[in-house]
């Protein structure tokens, strides 16, 4: 009999330094899981200051680490999209908004703070220290962007809130504009508007 209230006796105390264990890991374990929920809303609400106003009105439900989208043009040429992370709705949602994006179009690259894929239309808004590089020498920053996927098409202009438009670098010379295109999926570039700058004696034809 007392060896029986013993082993029960033993259980019991096992149990409750088991109890005990749990307990003390858990009040550990809550203030830092505290401390990384308000972290991460605390990044959220940065991100979603920095995002432009007609980015930051969609409602975001889903998010994506470093997203990659292949597709190709209307002449079967090949492009790519990526982002440190895209931002969308719901799964069923045709807008996915990226951060730090970086989009391929055939030897060409570019770059901006954040923008926005529309997967319907193929059409990808980009704003926010807009770069492109034609990957020949010529290096392109804007205010924003529409790049037409489909097309292998990009075009921007100055923004109206004062920005500083466009600027492009390389053989040609120094470059500023007020609007731009670039086609063939970046083997061209078009400058229009308040066109102005130094030509070099190379770009001289």
């Amino acid at each position: 009999m007392a060896a029986s209230e013993t082993s029960r006796a033993e259980r019991q105390m096992k149990r409750w330094q088991l109890r005990s264990r749990r307990i003390a890991t858990a009040r550990k374990l809550l203030p830092a899981s505290i401390v990384v929920i308000l972290l991460a809303m605390t990044a959220w609400i940065v991100a979603r200051a920095l995002l432009p106003e007609s980015l930051a009105r969609i409602p975001i439900a889903e998010v994506m680490p470093n997203p990659r989208y292949f597709g190709r043009d209307d002449k079967d040429r090949p492009f790519q999209i990526s982002a440190l992370k895209a931002l969308r709705n719901a799964a069923t949602d045709k807008t996915v908004v990226l951060t730090d994006p970086s989009i391929s179009l055939g030897g060409s690259r570019m770059g901006a703070k954040t923008a926005a894929f529309h997967l319907d239309n193929g059409l990808l808004t980009l704003q926010g220290d807009v770069a492109f590089d034609d990957g020949s020498g010529s290096k392109l920053t804007a205010d924003q962007a529409i790049v037409d996927t489909k097309a292998g098409v990009v075009r921007g202009e100055k923004a109206t809130n004062g920005g500083s438009g466009v600027h492009v670098e390389g053989p040609m010379g120094d470059i500023r504009a007020d609007t731009y295109e670039v086609t063939d999926q970046g083997k061209r570039i078009i400058l229009r508007g308040g066109v102005h700058g130094r030509v070099t004696s190379r770009g001289k034809r």
